[in-house]
């Protein structure tokens, strides 16, 4: 029995056991079969991390990992998204237009480049704020880059 039949056994055997990968192996390709073969994902958590880092809230980077280009199982996408974070806890960044997400609180007014308030402070990211901002954006202008609070 190799490294990956191995995998497939315990997973059969303990479907909520967590098994990580450390390789030294030459071949990726033995790795690669081990992830896929053992049911292994690690790509959900680097996609959820990435929307998290950019200011997603938890319940805005589910709905994107759920899009149908990622196709993540949605029982590792159900794992992922119960793990605790700091409830709450929000960090304040500086961001462009292009990187606002839906769930992320305007820190700041956002104006116009002539310092016309377009959003007050405090307002929630909505996807029809997003649509009327890039509206806005390509007429008024947004004067960029402006302060959110983000989730962690």
């Amino acid at each position: 029995m190799n490294g990956t039949q191995f995998l497939v056994k315990v997973r059969e055997q303990e479907p909520d056991t967590v098994i990580m990968i450390l390789s030294g192996h030459a071949d990726l390709a033995d790795t690669i079969a081990a992830v896929n073969d053992g049911h292994i994902y690690f790509r959900p958590s680097i996609e959820y991390a990435r929307l998290v880092a950019r200011g997603a809230s938890r319940e805005s980077a589910g709905t994107a990992l759920r899009a149908p280009q990622f196709a993540f199982p949605p029982s590792v996408l159900r794992d992922l998204l119960s793990l605790s974070t700091a409830a709450n806890e929000r960090i304040v960044r500086q961001i462009r237009l292009a990187d606002l997400m839906v769930g992320m609180i305007l820190d700041k007014d956002l104006v116009s480049p002539k310092g016309i308030r377009l959003v007050p402070s405090g307002a929630k990211v909505t996807r029809t704020l997003m649509i009327r901002l890039t509206s806005i954006a390509s007429g008024v202008g947004v004067a960029e880059p402006f302060r959110v609070r983000a989730g962690i």
